[in-house]
């Protein structure tokens, strides 16, 4: 499973709707670029799933493989709640 399809795979085990998204943001030096993906819960307040700062492009990084330690580390947050 890749990480663009990580929120549809997931939406079948929770009761909140996730989705994942790519927040870019600038850091605190000049004219530096920090992206993150974030996979949170649709709710009030949105509940944080997963992050991680992206070294590579959004586009490599979605179009890699989820590791199966993370993607049970994100199972156990949804079934805790």
């Amino acid at each position: 499973m890749q990480f663009k399809e990580l929120a549809d795979q997931l939406k079948g085990e929770s009761a909140e709707p996730i989705e994942g998204t790519v927040i870019e943001r600038t850091g605190k030096k000049e004219g530096r670029q920090i992206n993150t993906f974030v996979l949170r819960t649709s709710t009030r307040p949105p509940r944080t799933l997963y992050r991680k700062n992206l070294r590579n492009e959004p586009a490599v990084f979605l179009e890699t493989e989820v590791p199966a330690r993370i993607l049970e580390n994100i199972k156990q947050k949804l079934t805790k709640s």
